[in-house]
Protein backbone atom coordinates (compact mmCIF):
# COMPACT_ATOMS: atom_id res chain seq x y z
CA UNK A 1 0.00 0.00 0.00
CA UNK A 2 1.30 3.35 -1.08
CA UNK A 3 1.83 6.25 1.75
CA UNK A 4 -0.73 8.53 0.05
CA UNK A 5 -3.33 5.93 0.13
CA UNK A 6 -2.48 4.88 3.79
CA UNK A 7 -3.00 8.03 4.68
CA UNK A 8 -6.11 8.41 3.08
CA UNK A 9 -7.64 5.72 4.45
CA UNK A 10 -6.54 6.36 7.86
CA UNK A 11 -8.34 9.53 7.47
CA UNK A 12 -11.45 7.90 6.29
CA UNK A 13 -12.03 5.59 8.77
CA UNK A 14 -11.18 7.68 11.53
CA UNK A 15 -13.82 10.25 10.25
CA UNK A 16 -16.35 7.27 10.04
CA UNK A 17 -15.62 6.50 13.57
CA UNK A 18 -15.84 9.91 14.99
CA UNK A 19 -19.20 10.49 13.49
CA UNK A 20 -20.40 6.63 14.79
CA UNK A 21 -18.73 7.67 18.34
CA UNK A 22 -20.67 11.12 18.23
CA UNK A 23 -24.39 9.55 17.25
CA UNK A 24 -25.33 8.14 20.23
CA UNK A 25 -24.18 10.99 23.06
CA UNK A 26 -25.74 13.97 20.97
CA UNK A 27 -28.98 11.78 20.63
CA UNK A 28 -28.88 10.99 24.58
CA UNK A 29 -28.18 15.05 25.35
CA UNK A 30 -31.35 16.05 23.14
CA UNK A 31 -33.60 13.82 25.11
CA UNK A 32 -32.46 15.14 28.35
CA UNK A 33 -32.63 18.45 27.15
CA UNK A 34 -36.10 17.64 25.94
CA UNK A 35 -36.52 16.31 29.48
CA UNK A 36 -35.61 19.15 31.05
CA UNK A 37 -37.88 21.92 29.04
CA UNK A 38 -41.01 19.40 29.68
CA UNK A 39 -40.47 19.53 33.17
CA UNK A 40 -39.57 23.24 33.52
CA UNK A 41 -42.87 23.69 31.87
CA UNK A 42 -44.28 21.20 34.44
CA UNK A 43 -43.26 23.04 37.08
CA UNK A 44 -44.68 26.06 36.36
CA UNK A 45 -47.89 24.66 35.29
CA UNK A 46 -47.82 23.42 38.61
CA UNK A 47 -47.32 27.21 40.45
CA UNK A 48 -50.04 28.58 38.22
CA UNK A 49 -52.71 25.62 38.91
CA UNK A 50 -51.80 25.81 42.51
CA UNK A 51 -51.73 29.45 42.61
CA UNK A 52 -55.12 29.65 40.78
CA UNK A 53 -56.24 27.54 43.61
CA UNK A 54 -55.08 29.50 46.09
CA UNK A 55 -56.87 32.64 44.78
CA UNK A 56 -60.26 31.03 44.27
CA UNK A 57 -60.72 28.97 47.01
CA UNK A 58 -60.83 31.68 49.67
CA UNK A 59 -63.29 34.15 47.45
CA UNK A 60 -65.82 30.84 47.14
CA UNK A 61 -65.56 29.86 50.93
CA UNK A 62 -63.56 32.39 52.83
CA UNK A 63 -64.71 30.99 56.13
CA UNK A 64 -61.87 28.64 55.61
CA UNK A 65 -58.76 29.92 58.39
CA UNK A 66 -55.88 31.72 56.64
CA UNK A 67 -53.58 28.61 58.83
CA UNK A 68 -55.38 26.13 56.81
CA UNK A 69 -54.31 28.45 53.79
CA UNK A 70 -51.19 28.42 54.74
CA UNK A 71 -50.45 24.05 55.93
CA UNK A 72 -51.70 23.96 52.26
CA UNK A 73 -50.17 25.56 50.34
CA UNK A 74 -46.82 26.62 51.83
CA UNK A 75 -45.04 23.53 51.45
CA UNK A 76 -45.85 22.35 47.83
CA UNK A 77 -44.88 26.19 46.71
CA UNK A 78 -40.86 25.14 48.90
CA UNK A 79 -40.94 22.27 46.92
CA UNK A 80 -41.38 23.85 43.45
CA UNK A 81 -38.85 26.56 44.10
CA UNK A 82 -36.33 23.80 45.15
CA UNK A 83 -36.88 21.84 42.15
CA UNK A 84 -36.36 25.18 39.69
CA UNK A 85 -33.51 25.63 41.79
CA UNK A 86 -32.20 21.97 40.81
CA UNK A 87 -32.99 21.99 37.56
CA UNK A 88 -31.16 25.45 36.95
CA UNK A 89 -28.05 24.40 37.78
CA UNK A 90 -28.08 21.13 35.53
CA UNK A 91 -29.40 18.67 37.77
CA UNK A 92 -32.77 17.72 35.72
CA UNK A 93 -33.19 14.48 36.88
CA UNK A 94 -32.85 14.86 40.80
CA UNK A 95 -35.18 18.16 40.05
CA UNK A 96 -37.66 15.38 38.63
CA UNK A 97 -37.15 12.82 41.21
CA UNK A 98 -37.22 15.65 43.64
CA UNK A 99 -40.56 17.40 42.43
CA UNK A 100 -42.30 13.85 42.43
CA UNK A 101 -41.44 12.17 45.56
CA UNK A 102 -42.00 15.78 47.59
CA UNK A 103 -45.59 15.97 46.03
CA UNK A 104 -45.99 12.30 46.58
CA UNK A 105 -45.12 12.71 50.54
CA UNK A 106 -47.04 16.16 51.07
CA UNK A 107 -50.37 14.32 49.23
CA UNK A 108 -50.34 11.62 51.02
CA UNK A 109 -49.93 13.35 54.21
CA UNK A 110 -52.37 15.48 53.30
CA UNK A 111 -55.03 12.91 52.11
CA UNK A 112 -54.84 10.97 55.82
CA UNK A 113 -54.33 14.61 58.09
CA UNK A 114 -57.43 15.92 55.82
CA UNK A 115 -59.31 12.95 54.04
CA UNK A 116 -62.21 15.19 52.94
CA UNK A 117 -59.94 15.83 50.07
CA UNK A 118 -59.37 12.01 48.94
CA UNK A 119 -61.33 12.52 45.33
CA UNK A 120 -58.28 15.11 44.64
CA UNK A 121 -55.94 13.17 45.53
CA UNK A 122 -56.97 10.54 42.76
CA UNK A 123 -55.89 12.84 39.74
CA UNK A 124 -53.13 14.09 41.54
CA UNK A 125 -51.54 11.27 41.83
CA UNK A 126 -52.23 10.29 38.20
CA UNK A 127 -50.38 14.01 37.29
CA UNK A 128 -47.22 12.70 39.06
CA UNK A 129 -46.96 9.47 37.24
CA UNK A 130 -47.41 11.38 34.20
CA UNK A 131 -44.73 13.33 35.32
CA UNK A 132 -42.66 10.93 36.14
CA UNK A 133 -42.88 8.97 32.58
CA UNK A 134 -42.51 12.02 30.55
CA UNK A 135 -39.84 13.95 32.69
CA UNK A 136 -37.50 10.46 34.06
CA UNK A 137 -38.17 6.98 32.45
CA UNK A 138 -40.67 4.14 32.83
CA UNK A 139 -39.18 2.76 36.00
CA UNK A 140 -40.04 5.97 37.81
CA UNK A 141 -43.44 5.88 36.09
CA UNK A 142 -43.91 2.32 38.01
CA UNK A 143 -41.78 3.04 41.33
CA UNK A 144 -44.71 6.26 41.32
CA UNK A 145 -47.67 3.28 40.46
CA UNK A 146 -46.60 1.60 42.95
CA UNK A 147 -46.31 4.23 45.52
CA UNK A 148 -49.62 5.66 45.11
CA UNK A 149 -51.47 2.52 44.95
CA UNK A 150 -50.37 1.50 48.00
CA UNK A 151 -51.41 4.75 49.83
CA UNK A 152 -54.85 4.18 48.09
CA UNK A 153 -55.15 0.75 49.13
CA UNK A 154 -53.57 2.04 52.86
CA UNK A 155 -56.04 4.95 52.85
CA UNK A 156 -59.35 2.60 52.03
CA UNK A 157 -58.39 -0.39 54.50
CA UNK A 158 -58.28 2.68 57.18
CA UNK A 159 -61.22 3.95 56.19
CA UNK A 160 -63.31 0.65 56.08
CA UNK A 161 -62.11 0.01 59.43
CA UNK A 162 -62.37 3.56 60.93
CA UNK A 163 -59.29 4.16 61.47
CA UNK A 164 -58.49 7.69 60.40
CA UNK A 165 -57.99 10.97 62.06
CA UNK A 166 -60.78 13.00 62.07
CA UNK A 167 -60.13 16.18 59.67
CA UNK A 168 -58.26 19.17 60.41
CA UNK A 169 -61.10 21.42 58.58
CA UNK A 170 -63.72 18.80 56.75
CA UNK A 171 -63.76 20.56 53.36
CA UNK A 172 -67.20 21.73 52.08
CA UNK A 173 -68.32 20.62 48.04
CA UNK A 174 -68.29 24.30 47.56
CA UNK A 175 -64.18 23.53 48.24
CA UNK A 176 -64.13 20.40 46.92
CA UNK A 177 -65.31 21.08 43.17
CA UNK A 178 -62.54 23.73 42.37
CA UNK A 179 -59.91 21.46 43.82
CA UNK A 180 -60.87 18.74 41.90
CA UNK A 181 -61.44 20.96 38.66
CA UNK A 182 -58.18 22.56 38.79
CA UNK A 183 -56.64 19.39 39.57
CA UNK A 184 -57.93 17.88 36.81
CA UNK A 185 -57.14 21.01 34.41
CA UNK A 186 -53.57 20.15 35.81
CA UNK A 187 -53.79 17.02 33.97
CA UNK A 188 -54.99 18.10 31.07
CA UNK A 189 -51.78 20.82 30.98
CA UNK A 190 -49.11 18.08 31.39
CA UNK A 191 -50.76 16.07 28.82
CA UNK A 192 -50.51 18.58 26.29
CA UNK A 193 -47.15 20.23 27.04
CA UNK A 194 -45.88 16.11 27.20
CA UNK A 195 -47.21 15.86 23.52
CA UNK A 196 -46.00 19.46 22.36
CA UNK A 197 -42.63 18.62 23.54
CA UNK A 198 -42.85 15.16 21.93
CA UNK A 199 -43.72 16.62 18.65
CA UNK A 200 -40.63 19.20 18.58
CA UNK A 201 -38.72 16.22 19.55
CA UNK A 202 -40.24 14.14 16.41
CA UNK A 203 -39.76 17.26 13.93
CA UNK A 204 -36.04 17.50 15.46
CA UNK A 205 -35.60 13.83 14.78
CA UNK A 206 -36.36 14.02 10.96
CA UNK A 207 -34.11 17.11 10.64
CA UNK A 208 -31.08 15.06 12.08
CA UNK A 209 -31.86 12.25 9.79
CA UNK A 210 -32.22 14.62 6.66
CA UNK A 211 -28.57 16.18 8.13
CA UNK A 212 -26.76 12.46 9.06
CA UNK A 213 -28.30 11.21 5.23
CA UNK A 214 -26.45 14.02 3.66
CA UNK A 215 -23.41 13.76 5.67
CA UNK A 216 -23.28 10.25 4.76
CA UNK A 217 -23.41 10.99 1.19
CA UNK A 218 -20.57 13.64 1.29
CA UNK A 219 -18.84 10.73 3.08
CA UNK A 220 -19.91 8.22 0.67
CA UNK A 221 -18.62 10.49 -1.81
CA UNK A 222 -15.20 11.34 -0.08
CA UNK A 223 -14.67 7.79 0.16
CA UNK A 224 -14.98 7.44 -3.55
CA UNK A 225 -12.46 10.28 -4.23
CA UNK A 226 -9.94 9.43 -1.82
CA UNK A 227 -10.52 5.63 -3.16
CA UNK A 228 -9.80 6.74 -6.68
CA UNK A 229 -6.59 9.24 -5.77
CA UNK A 230 -5.25 6.04 -3.87
CA UNK A 231 -5.09 4.37 -7.37
CA UNK A 232 -4.25 7.31 -9.53
CA UNK A 233 -0.74 7.39 -6.71
CA UNK A 234 -0.69 4.07 -7.24
CA UNK A 235 -0.21 4.17 -10.91
CA UNK A 236 2.29 6.99 -11.14
CA UNK A 237 4.12 5.01 -8.89
CA UNK A 238 4.26 2.15 -11.15
CA UNK A 239 4.76 4.87 -14.23
CA UNK A 240 7.74 5.91 -12.83
CA UNK A 241 9.49 3.06 -11.85
CA UNK A 242 8.83 1.61 -15.37
CA UNK A 243 10.09 4.98 -16.96
CA UNK A 244 13.42 5.43 -15.19
CA UNK A 245 13.92 2.22 -16.58
CA UNK A 246 13.57 3.10 -20.11
CA UNK A 247 15.53 4.73 -22.22
CA UNK A 248 13.47 5.05 -25.56
CA UNK A 249 11.36 8.30 -25.92
CA UNK A 250 8.74 5.73 -28.03
CA UNK A 251 8.77 3.06 -25.22
CA UNK A 252 8.38 6.03 -22.63
CA UNK A 253 5.34 7.23 -24.55
CA UNK A 254 3.62 3.55 -25.30
CA UNK A 255 3.93 2.67 -21.33
CA UNK A 256 2.79 6.27 -20.61
CA UNK A 257 -0.11 5.39 -22.71
CA UNK A 258 -1.21 1.75 -21.14
CA UNK A 259 -1.22 3.74 -17.49
CA UNK A 260 -3.45 6.07 -18.27
CA UNK A 261 -6.34 3.87 -19.78
CA UNK A 262 -5.15 1.82 -16.82
CA UNK A 263 -6.38 3.88 -14.66
CA UNK A 264 -10.77 3.06 -13.70
CA UNK A 265 -12.73 5.93 -12.69
CA UNK A 266 -10.93 8.82 -14.29
CA UNK A 267 -13.45 9.46 -17.06
CA UNK A 268 -16.55 9.12 -14.57
CA UNK A 269 -14.32 11.95 -12.19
Amino acid sequence: MSEPYANDHLHSTSLVSATIRHAVPQQESGLDNTRAALLHNCIWLLIWTTGLGLVLIPLIAPEVPLVIYALGFTPFYLLYICSLSLLKRGRSSLAAWTLVMGMLVLQIVANFLNPGLAEQALPSFVNLILIAGFCLHSRAAIITTLIAATSVTTYLVLMVNQLLPEPIYPPSMVVKIPAISITVLTTGGIVTLALRHMTHALNRERESKKDALLSSKSLAKALGDNALRARLSGHLFQLSQRLQEESGPSKQRQILLEQCTAVEGIDEA
